[in-house]
């Protein structure tokens, strides 16, 4: 659930752990009820709190689990005792660090609730991940992947017309990218890999249409793509090699489109007034995880990684 509310950055992060630290130094010297691990001067530091440290670490093989909880104990005596310093000199009353603590106070409660509502969505099951694996040949079962050159274009009016008629008539690839300078077109050329998964769904059928050694014009509302398919190589991948990868994709989709549909319930209920500078115009909304709705295809996403890692 790390991706549900974007990255934190350092500096938040820093504030974030001083700030769960102090909370937490407070209570240690009230006696808590789970075991203390340490005490550090008139605070204490938990079993509980070293187990916690240890989830947000990548798996920990069994026989190491005793040494890293050693470890994280040690940093968190030592981050105690940076604590205890810093109220020492007075630097929790200060602004800076009081509204970076108010604002990782913030960035965790909105993650607790993120967390609650993906904690409600269904998983997918076999059944689901066969259906999206069967509808979409061409990232599976008739799996290809292509050695290309590729012009993409700013589109001009009667452009694309004109390269279709220039591929009809048998010019080469680096002809027409002669003809493009002659127009003073804007374009980019790129030689590569195009791989099923990190492309486009809808790209994939025109892209198959192009034989090997062949050239065609591929359009989008925002680019032209002369695309040269130099070669082409069959990769399918099973259902079974597959399924897991389909099922992260379909619940991480599952997933955004909860906290899609939760954020448009809250902010229809809300009373939200723009002030001051703001007054005149709503924030432009930046694109992340909550706001993001993409395409619903698998470019950049978790079936890319997923079954791409899997060949």
């Amino acid at each position: 659930m790390a991706d549900l509310y974007g990255q934190i950055s350092m500096n938040t992060m820093r504030i974030l752990m001083v700030s769960l630290a102090l909370a937490v130094a407070g209570c240690g010297e009230k006696g808590g009820t789970s075991q203390v691990a340490a005490k550090v001067n008139s605070s204490e530091i938990t079993v509980s709190q070293i187990s916690n440290e240890l989830t947000k670490l990548p798996p920990v093989p069994q026989d190491k689990v005793g040494e890293a909880r050693r470890a994280i104990l040690g940093k968190l005596v030592e981050q105690q005792l940076f604590i205890q310093q810093a109220v020492s000199d007075k630097l929790d009353r200060t602004p800076r660090v009081v509204e970076d603590i108010d604002a990782a106070k913030r960035a965790i409660l909105a993650r607790a609730y993120l967390e609650k509502i993906a904690s409600g969505v269904t998983q997918p099951t076999d059944e689901d991940a066969r259906k999206y694996y069967d509808s979409n040949p061409a990232l599976f079962a008739q799996r290809r992947v292509f050695s290309v050159q590729e012009y993409e274009i700013v589109p001009q009016k009667g452009l694309s017309e004109l390269l279709k008629a220039d591929i009809a008539k048998g010019d080469s690839f680096d002809v027409i990218g002669n003809e493009l300078k002659a127009k003073n077109a804007k374009y980019a050329a790129r030689t590569g890999l195009i791989v099923p998964e990190q492309a486009p769904l809808e790209l994939l059928p025109k892209l198959a249409a192009i034989q090997d050694g062949q050239t065609g014009v591929i359009e989008s509302p925002k680019s032209i793509s002369v695309v040269h398919v130099v070669s082409s190589k069959s990769e399918p991948v099973e259902f079974k090699t597959a399924s897991n990868a389909i099922k992260q994709y379909m619940m991480n989709q599952r997933v955004r489109e909860a906290i899609d549909s939760e954020l448009n319930r809250l902010k229809k209920e809300a009373k939200v007034e723009y002030l001051g500078q703001f007054a005149k115009a709503a924030p432009v909304e930046i694109p992340g995880p909550a706001s993001d709705k993409g395409s619903g295809q698998p470019s950049g996403s978790d079936i890319a990684n997923g079954v791409a890692g899997l060949k």
